[in-house]
């Protein structure tokens, strides 16, 4: 029997009693489960299955495992404010697009868990500057962002230039070896990206908000699109609602 940290990610009913439970989970990525009589009134089960909940779940059976004794770690309560469910069915989205089925990959579950835990908690004037943080950090996991004070192509430090990016890969660029889709980027959004970049993500909630943040998140929400090929809607919706 396999003992497994996992985070609630769909759930679909199966039958009359049962359903069958996406999971991520630490130890095997994603995958899926069946969680019998998951509706039954006196289930073990009853409060465990919810979304985005962290669990500790032990698994049995070959082919489709079968959910056994499950533990509530965390219950995902405060993410149930409007703003903040919002951004988690956001990078809920950005984040299962980036998962390989079937692909252990410990480092992007860790940064899922901490990102629930940080929505959770943080002040809510503090939330651009935290999901700014998680995408960087879901950038760097994905290799799709490079230096943000130094030319990609010839690594020279341009800070005193004019700086371009483009929407194929997370870099920045000095006049000479920009791309001709190119796109001016904003020096101060920059430099409030290096900041949250350079601060841990326990940091994130108490960092002095920013008239840059927006911009800082549209240059981030461009590199995003790029790395997973997809954009949710949601994401604009949510930055109407932070700004």
């Amino acid at each position: 029997m396999a003992v497994l940290r996992a985070i609630v990610w769909k759930r679909i009913d199966f039958r009359e009693s049962s359903r069958l439970v996406t999971l991520l989970t630490r130890e095997r990525g994603k995958m899926s489960v069946l969680a019998k009589g998951a509706h039954r009134p006196k289930s073990p089960l009853l409060g465990c299955l919810d979304f985005l909940n962290l669990l500790e779940v032990h698994l049995a059976g070959k082919g489709l495992p079968i959910l056994g004794r499950t533990k509530l770690l965390h219950e995902a309560r405060g993410l149930r404010e409007p703003r903040r469910f919002l951004a988690c069915n956001y990078l809920a989205e950005v984040f299962d697009r980036a998962w390989v089925d079937g692909r252990q990959d410990m480092e992007l579950f860790d940064l899922v868990e901490g990102s629930l835990l940080l929505i959770a908690g943080c002040p809510q004037e503090a939330l651009p500057q935290v999901l700014a943080g998680i995408e960087l950090r879901l950038l760097a996991i994905l290799g799709q962002i490079s230096a943000l004070d130094r030319c990609s192509i010839c690594d020279r430090l341009i800070e005193q230039d004019r700086l371009f990016m483009a929407k194929e890969v997370g870099g920045l660029y000095c006049d000479r070896h920009r791309p001709k889709s190119a796109l001016t980027a904003s020096k101060d959004a920059l430099l409030r990206l290096r900041e949250i970049d350079e601060s841990p993500g326990r940091r994130w909630p108490s960092l002095p908000g920013s008239i840059h943040d927006r911009r800082a998140l549209d240059i981030l929400g461009i590199w995003i699109g790029s790395a997973v090929e997809y954009m949710p809607r949601s994401r604009q919706r949510l930055l109407r609602q932070l700004h």
